[in-house]
Order: structure tokens, then sequence, then C-alpha cells
């Protein structure tokens, strides 16, 4: 999901802002919510640093 993101400025210059989206249809809720620490606890920190100065 980093890589994937870190090549969003390529195709729609400077970043300010990125929206997530969780929630697959029979995906139960407890599932959703692990996702979304996961993102919040390990995406997250690396896309701050390494998107700091870039946008």
């Amino acid at each position: 999901m980093v890589e994937k993101v870190m090549k969003f400025p390529e195709h729609f210059g400077t970043l300010r802002r990125v929206l997530f989206g969780f929630g697959f249809g029979g995906m139960p809720e407890s599932r959703v919510h692990n996702v979304l620490d996961v993102v919040g606890s390990e995406v997250l920190s690396v896309l701050r640093t390494e998107l700091t100065g870039v946008a």
C-alpha cells in the first residue's frame, strides 16, 4: 500500500490528502477495525515520514 501511495504524486501531482476506504462486502466489522489499526500504526507512519517535504 505504501508503494502505491508513494506513486500518486507522479500521476496526480502534489498530495495534500489521501482518502482510504475500507469495508468489503461480507467482511466482519472486527476485521475492518483490525485493518484500520494496522494502517494507522504501520502504513500512515511510513507515509508521514516518506512524504515529508513532498507535499
